[in-house]
């Protein structure tokens, strides 16, 4: 079965991005020597792009059709890690500027797209709508997935749920400072100190949401 395949990638994907922002941030000049920025960028997108795969293999082998709320749960989610593998394709090509001439040559507005200033500005918005279409996926699942009520699955689920809205609600917090409150700049010389505040919660998120994927792998059959 393809998506048992593939649900064990994204256990390694999402474990991979994890830490990757975990290190990026207590450790910022970590992936400063060109090979290492290079080698973790593309290795960033390659951990996306499976993400990706599991929603659409998702669809395809395991949504039914009487199952109307998850099937627009998952087009959603298909749709919003389609526009966040735009910023891994931006860094690409700041890492890889190889790849530019390509790009521009194939399509000069498409490279300007990537190079846009307001993709990156709005990175918080696309983060807080993917976390939001994530809880929207969970709910569906939940709510419509048979079979799963006596499983530590229903369990995982629903405390991904919990766990995705605390990270719902902090990054609500952010996008309002951003376009409300006059941006997030007064942050900067606290970052490390928030960040070390706060990453006992993003690690309870991510558990969470690891955990979810785990038990879902466990429920599928192997062909």
């Amino acid at each position: 079965m393809k998506l048992k395949f593939i649900t064990l990638l994204t256990l390694g994907s999402i474990s991979y991005l994890f830490l990757v922002r975990t290190i990026s941030t207590f450790l910022p000049g970590s992936f400063m020597a060109p090979l290492v920025g290079k080698s973790i960028q593309t290795l960033s997108f390659i951990a996306h792009m499976i993400l990706l795969a599991f929603y659409f293999m998702f669809l395809v082998e395991f949504v039914e059709r009487d199952q109307k709320k998850l099937h627009f749960a998952t087009i959603l989610s298909i749709a919003s890690a389609t526009v966040l593998s735009f910023f891994y394709v931006r860094g690409l090509l700041a890492m890889l500027p190889s790849l530019s001439s390509p790009l521009y040559n194939t399509s000069p507005a498409l490279y300007q797209f990537f190079q846009s200033p307001m993709l990156s500005a709005n990175l918080p918005v696309f983060s807080w709508l993917n976390t939001l279409i994530f809880v929207i996926f969970l709910v569906s699942f939940s709510s419509e997935v048979k079979g799963i009520e006596s499983t530590p699955l229903k369990k995982a689920t629903r405390h991904a749920v919990m766990g995705m809205s605390v990270m719902l609600i902090l990054q609500t917090i952010l996008v309002i400072m951003q376009f409300f409150a006059g941006g997030m700049g007064w942050m900067l010389p606290f970052a490390f100190w928030i960040s070390a505040l706060l990453f006992p919660v993003f690690m309870a998120v991510f558990i969470l949401q690891f955990n979810f994927f785990l038990n879902f792998y466990r429920i599928l059959p192997e062909k």
